[in-house]
């Protein structure tokens, strides 16, 4: 399974109102569709397990991660778009016939009923295309509910942006 995040622009996801309230919006996450054309950068790798060996307890702990993300144009970011993907391509053991792969990614169609997390920037990072975004990644479970997660990122422009913020988000 692999999860990744991309840079977005989503100016056409918010109301009027939610852009008044932006910076009380800054650490809220939002699980909503995502249209592929308002990625305005690449997808990286934030983690990656192999299902076949993953044990409780890697994926119990903290995932920490350092990662980079490269803009494809000129032009703010309002946001992290997360999603995974899970590979099924068998073993030695247990090979498959057709080798497949769940994605939860952006789709024209909004073809998974998982959608994707959206994570707001406020205030918005600008960057021109060939910029990366560096981004600091902590995730770990609450200690009130293990069921939910709090996220502390740290982000900036590397290149031509300017900025670096850090916020932490929270996951009901």
């Amino acid at each position: 399974m692999t999860r990744a995040f991309s840079p977005i622009s989503v100016f056409c996801l918010l109301s009027h109102v939610a852009l008044a309230h932006s910076r009380t919006l800054a650490s809220f996450v939002f699980r909503l569709p995502v249209h592929p054309e308002s990625l305005v950068g690449e997808p990286a790798v934030v983690k990656a397990y192999d299902l076949k060996t993953v044990t409780l307890e890697e994926l119990k702990a903290p995932l920490v991660s350092d990662f980079r993300m490269r803009l494809n144009a000129e032009g703010p970011v309002e946001g992290f778009c997360g999603w995974f993907d899970t590979d099924f391509h068998g073993s030695e053991e247990m090979p498959v016939a057709w080798p497949s792969t769940l994605s939860t990614a952006p789709d024209e169609t909004g073809a998974t009923h998982w959608g994707q997390q959206l994570f707001q920037v406020s205030p918005n990072l600008w960057g021109k295309a060939g910029d990366e975004i560096r981004c600091e990644f902590e995730m770990r479970r609450r200690k009130d509910n293990q069921r939910l997660l709090e996220i502390d990122m740290r982000y900036g422009v590397v290149g031509s942006g300017e900025g670096e913020a850090r916020v932490r988000y929270v996951i009901e």
